[in-house]
């Protein structure tokens, strides 16, 4: 019988692809490894974007609540005025019409730094519900990104320890779906053949197998072995 050496798994991969070389057959090994660590990247950068909105929401938070706090402040100095005016209006009661003309202007004043005080706390209350939609916005997208992070690197763990094997003679590949492994179909040895030889009666005979296409040999008249290529 023939003696059969099992070809590795290059030698079979390079034999079914002409052409193709070691470093080939490398080079196609490693693309599901690139392919993954592709989509970790696209992901961090999608966390990056994230990140970087989130921080342009708080700039504009802190921007409003500085114009908000100047707003509170021109308030509050409004309403020492009223309440100096207010003190001058009680002193001058008794004096003329006048000190109460001047109370009425500032009464009116104090009504217009309540109003701008009405609007600045309106503008803060919309500002603050800006920021809680952003902060919720953040969280769930870093959330959404870290997850997908999560399952990219655990199908890429997945794959490295799953790799494809040799079961009774034949490539076994891992399905992602199943978790299980799938005969291939493909035969995980070579199909390199050698002759034998017997002698006798002066003869030497040479048994193949049917598909063999190898070397002949034959003995000449002179008993010497001659191989025919």
């Amino acid at each position: 019988m023939p003696l059969l050496r099992g070809n590795t798994a290059s030698e079979e991969w390079i034999k079914k692809n002409p052409g193709k070389t070691y470093e080939d057959w490398l080079e196609k090994l490693q693309e599901p490894a690139r392919e993954a660590a592709a989509e970790i990247r696209e992901l961090n950068e999608q966390m990056e974007a994230a990140e970087t909105v989130r921080q342009n929401n708080e700039d504009t938070r802190i921007s409003q609540e500085s114009e908000r706090t100047l707003a509170e402040q021109e308030r509050l100095d409004a309403e020492i005025i009223r309440k100096a005016n207010e003190q001058e209006r009680l002193e001058a009661e008794a004096a003329c019409k006048a000190a109460e003309t001047i109370r009425a202007e500032s009464e009116t004043d104090r009504q217009a730094s309540e109003e701008e005080r009405r609007a600045a706390e309106t503008i803060r209350n919309e500002s603050e519900n800006i920021r809680n939609k952003s902060e919720d916005k953040r969280q769930h997208d870093t959330a959404e990104a870290l997850e997908q992070a999560g399952q990219a690197t655990g199908r890429l763990n997945e794959l490295c320890d799953n790799r494809d094997k040799v079961i009774d003679g034949y490539w076994w590949s891992y399905n992602e779906e199943t978790k299980e492994y799938e005969n291939t179909g493909e035969i995980a040895k070579g199909n390199l053949m050698y002759a034998t030889f017997a002698y006798g009666d002066g003869r030497l005979i040479m048994r193949t197998d049917v598909e063999y296409d190898g070397p002949r040999f034959r003995m000449n008249k002179y008993g010497r072995l001659k191989v025919i290529i």
